[in-house]
């Protein structure tokens, strides 16, 4: 059997159409399945995809360091590595680089928290923001 996915929510209406399911399965003998209930975990929004990026578009803009701008993606690159951390990723020649880890790894609500320490980090520096103004 595929490993399935089902949604239930928070409804008893949904939770029953869940077991319903479940239990309609066919499940062999042979088969040893295991059933796993956790929270669900939303991906972050269009709107904070949007919103991170203007952030970064604006400290792009309004934060050259001595004297260079530096594009969005690289500021994108430099708050990974700060705020998120980094992997070791070995490359066929044997070097070890580090890669900053993704942005994708983070829920809603971590991404969030990931924007608001880019803002405070960004007011210390200077920066504010055209939406706080």
């Amino acid at each position: 059997m595929n490993e399935r996915t089902f949604v239930i929510g928070n409804s008893r209406e949904s939770m029953k159409r869940a077991i319903n399911l479940l239990a309609a399965l066919l499940i062999r003998p042979e088969d040893d399945l295991e059933l796993v209930l956790r929270k669900r975990v939303y991906k972050r929004s269009t709107e904070q995809n949007r919103r991170y990026w203007a952030l970064l578009n604006e400290i792009s803009e309004g934060l050259p360091v001595q004297g260079v701008k530096h594009s969005p993606e690289v500021w994108h690159t430099y708050f990974r590595s700060k705020l998120i951390g980094c992997d070791d990723l070995t490359l066929p020649n044997g070097k070890v680089i580090q890669q900053p880890i993704s942005t994708t790894t983070l829920d809603k609500a971590a991404f969030g928290e990931y924007m608001t320490r880019i803002e405070v980090w960004a007011a210390e520096h200077g920066i504010l923001f055209a939406e706080a103004a």
